[in-house]
């Protein structure tokens, strides 16, 4: 499975996905969620959990204007 990361502009009548980075780790080792492991995130398994902005904001840009396809 692979995770790569989009930035989304909108146009008349279609989304064009232009791809920013390819292969991106989403991984509580070396990942976008790495850095953030630690911290209590509410009462999931394990102490904490992600969600789909917080994970789109730690990528560094706009979480309105991004996203991550999974292949």
């Amino acid at each position: 499975m692979s995770h790569s990361l989009y930035e989304l502009t909108d146009e008349p009548g279609h989304m064009v996905y232009e791809l920013l980075q390819d292969e991106i780790g989403l991984t509580a080792k070396s990942g976008l969620i790495a850095p953030f492991v630690g911290q209590t995130r509410g009462t999931e398994p394990g102490g904490w959990r992600v969600n789909e902005r917080d994970l789109l904001s730690w990528s560094g840009g706009n979480p309105d204007t991004r996203a991550i396809v999974v292949l």
